[in-house]
């Protein structure tokens, strides 16, 4: 009996009952079968536990004895049962914990197999950063082509210096060189200015141009010719030395955009270990053993979970959702589910904690004129909300369209994990390039849709304010707009916001601090309207009734809400 119980736990109910039948035939062929159907029985039980096995192999083999001999073969056979199952419970539960170690481990290299597929097809398909990378340099350059002018001309002073040096050279060899130096005239020089004006607004020098002070250079049409030559020679080296530099620092910022862009795929691609731990004993408790869950991303966690779940009950079930959410404080998105035989695999992504609504109102500095500022806001596919104000220097029509290049072109590059510094030194570099000056404040907003994550970058900009029930939050930087300068004059100021919050921007037109328009806190410290359109034209009409110096006035009032 002992050996045919250790048999039908190893190695199952039909060797059990020939091990049975066979090791009884030398003492008693009357109970051999009492012996197989214990085997056979206590074999069949064994997958529902040990308890459910001996009890029934008992039972079966008392049966079959009391049928084939009676009282005598039950009173024979049932105690030499009773023994041997009691000898051969621990050696049972050995082999149980032995075969379950195993089973556990066919399982967790299952799990372990249809995780790993998964992923590869999760990280084979993450390139999101560099395919809207792609679609952002080729949108992109049509703006700048169509915003941006040729090579930079020389400035004033150079077309000056090249006026006198070239009459100074030209005097040195002419044969009435002695006789204008003697009368005090100097071609050229007494008008330097005029003519390099002339050279600056892209006009050719004639020999009135020369003769215009003196009236009495027999030689001012060559002297002129001379002039525009080397006007034009000094253009090209510099247009040629301009472009060479504007090249190389174009491609070094496009190559740190597609770096950073791959830097931030390899980021969301790689496994996140810090919750690998907690995870895997959540998979346990929830009743997986052998369970396999891996976490991808370092803003956009994507999970991915499998383990042995013939029903699907497990793998679906709320306490395992509410468990990852309260490890990794995090909110799943609707899952996706998949099967493989008995195994069962999750694959979930998080989504959005926040929500923003947004309003905006604006008034030209005079009736009939365009207004110079640009106002917008925009979420990306990286699940980030962007709230822009660009105040273009300037009026009307030019600082209009400054301020709008400013806004399209940030909509379309900000859509990828590229740093914002790089984001502003490419735009920098592109308002520079221009003929005419031009520049541009930018105000913008940006918060994290996931984490609630939130920062202002300023240049320029007046102050902004955060409202929080009747607390106010005062955001100001002392920066100059883009554009100005060969090297961005920005600051970037973390915020913490949070659900009801109210964010506004303001234009310069509105006010540079609350010192000059005391209106505006006292304004803000009161309970906002429940309309966001009437917030903000509210805020604009006090704007427009305190202002002291007409200008360009815009409002944009924002609000942030849990999902």
């Amino acid at each position: 009996i002992f050996v045919t119980l250790l048999v039908a736990k190893r190695f199952g109910a039909v060797r059990a009952l020939a091990t049975g039948f066979i090791t009884s035939l030398g003492i008693s062929g009357v109970f051999s079968v009492s012996f197989a159907l214990a085997g056979l029985i206590s074999g069949v039980l064994f997958v529902y536990g040990i308890p459910y096995a001996l009890i029934g192999g008992g039972m079966a083999l008392s049966a079959w004895s009391a049928y084939s001999s009676g009282m005598t073969g039950f009173l024979t056979t049932l105690p030499e049962y009773l023994i041997a199952a009691a000898i051969a419970v621990p050696f049972l539960k050995k082999l149980s914990t032995e075969k379950g170690a195993e089973g556990v481990g066919i399982l967790e290299k299952s799990a372990q197999d249809m995780v790993g597929t998964m992923a590869l097809t999760y990280q084979n398909r993450y390139h999101a950063g560099l395919d809207a990378l792609e679609n952002a340099l080729t949108s992109i350059s049509g703006v700048i082509r169509d915003y941006s002018g040729g090579g930079m001309a020389l400035s004033r002073e150079e077309y000056k210096s090249i006026v006198i040096d070239m009459a100074t050279r030209f005097c040195a060899g002419c044969q009435s060189g002695e006789l204008c130096r003697r009368e005090s005239i100097c071609p050229c020089k007494k008008n330097a200015d005029r003519i390099a004006e002339k050279l600056l607004s892209g006009e050719r020098i004639t020999n009135e141009d020369v003769n215009s002070e003196t009236e009495f250079c027999q030689m001012a049409s060559e002297l002129a010719d001379r002039i525009n030559r080397a006007a034009a020679a000094a253009e090209r080296e510099s247009y040629r030395i301009n472009e060479s530099a504007k090249c190389a620092e174009e491609y070094e910022l496009i190559s740190k955009l597609i770096n950073e862009a791959r830097c931030t795929d390899e980021a969301e691609r790689t496994i996140s270990s810090a919750f690998t731990e907690p995870l895997s004993a959540l998979m346990e408790k929830c009743g997986f053993d052998g369970g396999v869950i891996r976490v991808f991303g370092e803003r956009h966690k994507h999970f991915i979970a499998c383990g042995e779940d013939e029903d699907g009950d497990k793998i679906s079930s709320r306490e395992l959702r509410a468990g990852i959410e309260s490890v990794t404080g995090l909110r799943l998105g609707t899952p996706e589910y998949f099967r493989h035989g008995k195994m069962a695999l999750m694959e979930c992504d998080i989504k959005r904690a926040f929500s923003v609504e947004c309003a905006t109102a604006s008034a030209a500095r005079s009736d009939g004129e365009v207004s110079g500022d640009t106002v917008c806001a925009f979420e990306t596919s990286d699940d980030r909300f962007y709230a822009l104000l660009s105040d273009g220097m300037g009026s009307g029509e030019v600082a209009k369209e400054t301020s709008e290049f400013v806004a399209k072109f940030m909509m379309r590059i900000l859509d990828f994990g590229a740093s914002k510094d790089t984001v502003l030194h490419l735009l920098n570099h592109t308002l520079r390039k221009r003929n005419n000056e031009c520049s541009a404040t930018i105000d913008l907003f940006e918060l994290d849709l996931l984490s609630g994550d939130a920062q202002f970058i300023k240049s320029g900009a007046a102050p902004s304010y955060v409202k929080r029930d009747s607390s106010i939050f005062r955001i100001k930087s002392q920066t100059a707009p883009i554009g100005v300068m060969k090297t961005i004059d920005t600051e970037k100021i973390r915020v913490e916001v949070r659900g009801e919050d109210y964010i506004i921007i303001l234009s310069d037109g509105v006010s540079q601090s609350t010192e000059d328009a005391p209106w505006l806190l006292e304004l803000l410290s009161k309970s906002p309207k429940r309309n966001l359109k009437e917030y903000a034209d509210l805020i604009l009409t006090e704007a427009l009734k305190n202002s002291r110096s007409r200008d360009d006035v815009s409002v944009m009032v924002l609000k942030v809400m849990k999902t």
